[in-house]
């Protein structure tokens, strides 16, 4: 026979089970790459609002905005930059002017953030034809500089922004390259790693080949559930990238 009191305390286990489902939604943002021009952009989609981690080449502003507007009608709350690299800071400012984002970067980057520079000392591979071609493709995109509104350190939270994620820096790629570690385990590297024509570390552009060695052991070792690169829409390969040695030639580029 069903007393009162088990209905009552299976009524209070419903409610646990759906808070709890309700709360693991909630903290858990939906994802959506976009593709924006050289580079890929994310929306991290949370109940009231998107962040963007990337801003895509410049001139990509309007199709950024047709995405988010056709996924939901949430305002843009935060631009994140991975890196100073014109392909992920292209559309920052732009996109600042039409919906008041803020924009965050951190310190070692924020300066050539500000003065629109696109460093790469070092080169590899088809990294040299891509240093060759820089400037003709600056010139053409029209390259801007941004001012940041916002300065990261690593270890930093974006939870009173309301984003459950952690910065992590990982430099190399540039000197303050970064990681935005997701509470849940999804981590975006931005271009610590390069994903065509086949999954490996970054060997095209660098700041300093070590450095970038020593950030890709430091995000294996956090484990990471789901990672994305800046230059696809889908996640890599989760065992492939525990499992990536670094790039470190033996020869001074």
């Amino acid at each position: 026979m069903i007393t009162s009191r088990t209905r009552y305390n299976f009524v209070l286990i419903l409610l646990a089970v759906a808070l709890m489902v309700h709360y693991v939604n909630a903290s858990e943002p939906k994802i959506h790459g976009i593709k924006a021009g050289m580079s890929t952009a994310f929306a991290l989609e949370t109940d009231s609002a998107f962040f963007l981690i990337d801003a895509g080449s410049p001139g990509q502003e309007r199709g950024i905005m047709r995405k988010l507007k056709k996924i939901a009608s949430k305002p843009l709350k935060l631009i994140i930059l991975t890196h100073s690299h014109f392909d992920h800071f292209g559309s920052a400012g732009k996109l600042r002017e039409l919906t008041g984002a803020p924009i965050t970067i951190s310190a070692p980057d924020s300066q050539a953030l500000v003065e629109g520079r696109t460093d790469i000392p070092l080169t590899h591979s088809w990294g040299r034809v891509g240093k060759v071609l820089q400037p003709v493709v600056e010139a053409i995109l029209r390259v801007r500089p941004v001012i940041p509104d916002i300065i990261l350190h690593d270890g930093d939270s974006l939870d009173s922004y309301g984003l459950p994620a952690t910065v992590v820096f990982t430099p190399g790629h540039t000197p303050g390259a970064i990681t935005i570690f997701l509470r849940e385990g999804t981590a975006f590297v931005g271009d610590l790693i390069v994903v065509h024509p086949s999954l490996k570390a970054q060997n095209y552009y660098a700041t300093d080949w070590r450095d970038i060695a020593l950030s890709l052991k430091k995000i294996q070792m956090l484990n990471p559930t789901v990672i994305y690169s800046g230059h696809s829409q889908k996640p890599v390969d989760r065992d492939g990238f525990l499992h990536l040695s670094p790039f470190l030639p033996a020869v001074k580029q």
